[in-house]
């Protein structure tokens, strides 16, 4: 499905769906914001704009984020195929 603008792709359901993810593996490997952001050298802010999709990541963002919370993106794309 095309996006007419980046604004749409990040209120997508698809989009949200990632988003819920990564808040869901955050809090599996037992991370704040705050240890997730210093696991990535970043603010906690970062990972704050993400989990409100203020901010989108990059498929080399994610796929450093998705390491920092031991998953990959095979495995977030299977995630999302089976939905």
């Amino acid at each position: 499905m095309p996006f007419k603008s980046l604004r749409e792709s990040l209120n997508s359901d698809s989009y949200s769906i990632i988003i819920k993810k990564l808040i869901y593996l955050r809090h599996k490997n037992n991370l704040s914001q705050r240890e997730l952001a210093n696991a990535l050298s970043v603010q906690q802010s970062f990972i704050s704009k993400i989990e409100l999709g203020k901010r989108r990541l990059d498929i080399l963002e994610l796929k450093k984020y998705l390491s920092k919370l031991n998953y990959s993106i095979p495995q977030l794309l299977d995630d999302l195929n089976k939905i």
